[in-house]
Formats: structure tokens, sequence, C-alpha cells
């Protein structure tokens, strides 16, 4: 069994790893979850990648604690920690899939629709999403007549950009809000510009609002991480709450959202029963991550934001195959940070043995 674990990376977080400049990303955890299982980690682009070759060059760390390009076997195992890929990227992941190579977390990027129709399926499920539907004036009128608030935004992940949110104020009157700023409008005559862009685009979902819990006046929601461990189970990694900035109702940190404890969120309001929550969070999300992996069997890794209604009721808000895993940093969280990239690598050793067992 080769002892090296593929690790797919962004051209930009590869070039920044040769430059020795720091990312969000912390690759020493890889080193050291690598080191604890006995693997070595390579670091590479999907570019570097050469079906037919049986080589690969790939960024290795030297004894001097610096990365070097190092020809080397083509690992057996990779984990996918790469951006959405062109069709030519594609057939390159299937090529290598047909020679025997495993990727999990083989695609990163899922349309947010996609998802949705997923989980829909399952009755358990189904209660804790918002109606969702492809943006379009048909949808966006059957919305308004069933929701107080809306939101219409890209189908794919933006970090919380890109995000339009409409509250009905009274009868045909909408409050449009974007990025900090508010338009009043009616919709029985003319919508604001950016409304019908936002609509007429194919590209966008029209979404009911749920009315999330609040901490200091402002809308939370909860990042979980869910990913398969040592013995190719489903585990929570960490839980941390988002915060939306003041004034704002995207709870990302890209868009200003700060990051606590979910215990600091929780104690605030007396009347949670705090691990009766904890405990639903962690039930609920493991219930997505099993239905999500009937449909995308190569799936091993996601960052699920949940959000909590006024009665402590769980809502999935979105499903990140790709997650980011600062926010565990920015709060402080630095053992569960950690841990969501040790869990990887140790299902990455799963697969392994695994496959040398023929299984």
């Amino acid at each position: 069994m080769s002892n090296y674990l593929g690790i797919l990376i962004t051209s930009y977080l590869y070039n920044k790893t040769r430059k020795q400049i720091p990312t969000h990303e912390c690759l020493s955890f890889y080193e050291d979850a690598c080191n604890e299982y006995g693997l070595t980690p390579c670091f590479f682009r999907i570019s570097d990648i050469e079906v037919r070759d049986k080589n690969i060059k790939a960024l290795v760390k030297m004894e001097n604690g610096e990365y070097s390009l190092k020809k080397l076997t083509k690992p057996t195992v990779i984990h996918n920690r790469g951006l959405g890929f062109q069709k030519k990227d594609q057939n390159k992941i299937e090529l290598l899939q047909r020679e025997g190579v495993i990727i999990f977390n083989e695609c990163t990027r899922y349309q947010k629709i996609d998802i949705h129709n997923f989980l829909i399926k399952n009755k358990k499920i189904s209660q804790h999403l918002p109606e969702t539907h492809p943006a379009n004036t048909n949808n966006f009128y059957h919305m308004l007549k069933r929701h107080k608030e809306i939101l219409i935004k890209p189908n794919n992940g933006t970090l919380g950009k890109g995000i339009i949110k409409l509250t009905q104020k009274n009868n045909d009157m909408w409050l449009l809000m974007s990025m900090g700023k508010e338009q009043l409008f009616s919709v029985k005559r003319k919508w604001p510009k950016e409304l019908e862009t936002f609509i007429s685009n194919s590209a966008n979902i029209i979404q009911q609002r749920i009315s999330l819990a609040t901490y200091q006046g402002n809308p939370f929601d909860i990042r979980v991480s869910v990913q398969k461990n040592r013995y190719g189970e489903w585990q929570i990694s960490g839980m941390v709450a988002k915060v939306a900035k003041k004034g704002m109702f995207v709870t990302n940190v890209a868009s200003g959202g700060k990051c606590y404890l979910l215990e600091t969120i929780l104690n605030n309001d007396r009347s949670i029963d705090e691990n009766k929550v904890k405990k639903d969070i962690e039930k609920f999300s493991l219930l997505i991550a099993d239905q999500l992996s009937t449909e995308l069997p190569t799936l091993a890794d996601v960052g699920l934001d949940v959000g909590l209604t006024k009665e402590d009721f769980p809502m999935l808000i979105e499903c990140n195959a790709r997650d980011q895993r600062y926010s565990f940093k920015e709060a402080g969280l630095y053992n569960e940070w950690k841990e969501t990239y040790f869990t990887p690598v140790g299902y990455a050793k799963y697969l392994m043995e695994k496959k040398d067992k023929g299984s």
C-alpha cells in the first residue's frame, strides 16, 4: 500500500503554498493527521494529473519545513479539496476512477436546487426544508402568495454574496434588502431593476426565508461539520454559531458575520434546553448526510448551515460540500478546527485498507 495520500487543491492554494504564504487552510493539520495514520500527504492541482502517467508531480513537505515539488507514484486515494471542475477536468476524474483511483468528495460544488430535491425525498427531512424553486416570474408570484419573507440567491455557493431579501410590509408593498440597502416597492407596479434581473436569471433560486432565532438582536445559524471517519461512518466533527452583522441578514463570515461558541448563543436564552437543542441538531445533521450519501456516493465531508426557528426547530439553510472550516478557528474552537482535518485523513486510511483487502 502506498503511504501517499493525495490531496487535490485549488491553483490559488497551490501557488500560495509554494511561496510559503499563509491562507485560511491549515495544511500542517494534514501533516499531523497523516503522521498519526502512517501516511504522507502530497498536494497537487487537477492540471497536474496526467491520466496515463503512473507518476505525478506534487508538493511534499521537506525536513526543513518547506514544500517542494516531488515526482512520485500516483496516489491510490485522493481527497478532493478543489473547486468545481470544467468538463475536461471532470473527464479526467472519471478516467482516474476507471484506473482504480478512489476520489472522495469527487464533486465539491452542487446546485442548491439539486440538494433540495435530493433531501425532500426523505419525509423525516422535508419538514426541515424551506420551500425552494428555480427563479422565474411564475414561481416568484407563487412565493409571494405563500410567504411573508423570501430570498432570491444564486443556485451555486456565493459565501453569502449576491442575495436579496424581500419582506412584505402590507398588501402589495414589499421591502427589498440587498447589501445593507433597502428599497420599498409595490409588486403591482414597476419592480426595482435589481429584482427583475434576479428573477429573470435562471441561475438563481427563490426560497422561503426562515425567521431565525437571534443573538443580541441579530439572526444566527449553526455551521455543522459532518464527515466520514476512520470507520467509514458519518460523525459530527464540530458545531459553531455564526451571527449576522448588525443590519444584515446573512451570517457568512465573508459578509461580516461573527463566530461564537454555540453554548454562548444558547445560554443567552434561558428558556432554551441547550442539551436537547444540540442533540436535535446533531441527529438532524447526520440524517441529512445519510440521505445525501445515497444520492452522492463519494460524498464524505460537508458543512451544513442549520438555522433554528424561534421555537428551536432546526431548519436546513444550506449544504456546503467544501466546508471552509475557519469558522471554528474564528470562534477559538481549536480542537474542532483540527478535527475537521484529521477526520478526512482517517477516512482515507479506511478507504486504503478496504482497497487493499479488495472489498
